[in-house]
């Protein structure tokens, strides 16, 4: 793993002519000797989490470091991000991993960032020991997921309600009758809404036409599947077993037409 601790501020500056500053020194170049890769390689040490690490000295360069870690210039000056490959930090600690491929950065507020050196541009990517985790981390998400989705498969269907049939009141005790029956409306052009016994058919539309003869004006009839009605009005056509049944509707008159129904005059 290789890492750059960016809190160290004093500048090396590498092969250059004239006078070099080294920290608030001035340094003549003609002084400054280069160090060799073997050098620099013979001062690796081994550091926390069985790393190793260097530190840079007067003298070393990029290039020099490159040869000695086995990363290249390029891939440290993008880590680094340096924009010239002349001038280096003194006091930098590099540190080099055994695969030579992950490089880790240590920010001022000693925030750990890892990148892929790898191939030709470096690619930030999770700390090996957080790879483990984010990788554990995963598992433990997949086996719950997993769990959540055989708990739904197995969970039994919701029942869907039963409806339950409508159970149609029973009939009364009385009078049985087969009658023909048709329909009318008050609502039907020349009809009035009083019938011929007073009843007012805008408040009390359940009513019949009876021939009063058979069945008794006012008396109350249970058709089976329409309910209960009173006889309060007549008819011309309305004679014997013939009712008329009054719906507030038109077009339910239409609906209903001529049908033959058993009723029953309630005691």
């Amino acid at each position: 793993m290789f890492k750059i601790n960016k809190q160290y501020t004093l500048l090396l500056a590498s092969a250059v002519s004239g006078l070099l500053v080294y920290g608030a020194q001035q340094v003549n170049a003609s002084e400054w000797i280069a160090r060799s890769p073997e050098a620099i390689a013979a001062e690796v040490k081994v550091g926390p989490n069985e790393t190793k690490e260097y530190t840079i000295v007067w003298g070393d360069t990029l290039s020099a470091i490159s040869s000695a870690t086995g990363v290249s210039v390029d891939q440290l000056m993008a880590i680094n991000t340096l924009e010239n490959r002349d001038l280096i930090y003194p006091g930098t600690t590099i540190q080099v991993a055994e695969t030579d491929q992950i490089v880790t950065i240590t920010e001022v507020d000693q925030t750990p960032k890892a990148f892929d050196v790898s191939g030709k541009e470096a690619k930030e990517v999770d700390l090996p020991n957080e790879q483990a985790k984010a990788k554990e981390k995963e598992a433990e998400t997949k086996k719950k997921e997993t769990v959540d989705k055989k708990e739904i498969v197995e969970q039994p269907a919701p029942k869907e309600p039963v409806e339950e049939p409508v159970q149609e009141p029973a009939r009364p005790s009385g009078r049985t009758l087969t009658v023909e029956a048709t329909a009318y409306s008050r609502n039907e052009p020349g009809l009035s809404n009083f019938t011929a016994n007073g009843t007012d058919l805008s408040v009390n539309p359940r009513v019949i036409a009876v021939d009063p003869n058979v069945i008794p004006l006012g008396s109350t009839v249970y058709i089976q599947g329409y309910g209960t009605y009173t006889a309060a009005d007549t008819g011309g056509a309305i004679i014997g077993n013939r009712i008329d049944v009054h719906f507030e509707n038109v077009n339910d008159t239409y609906t209903f037409g001529r049908q033959t129904l058993t009723l029953t005059i309630v005691e």
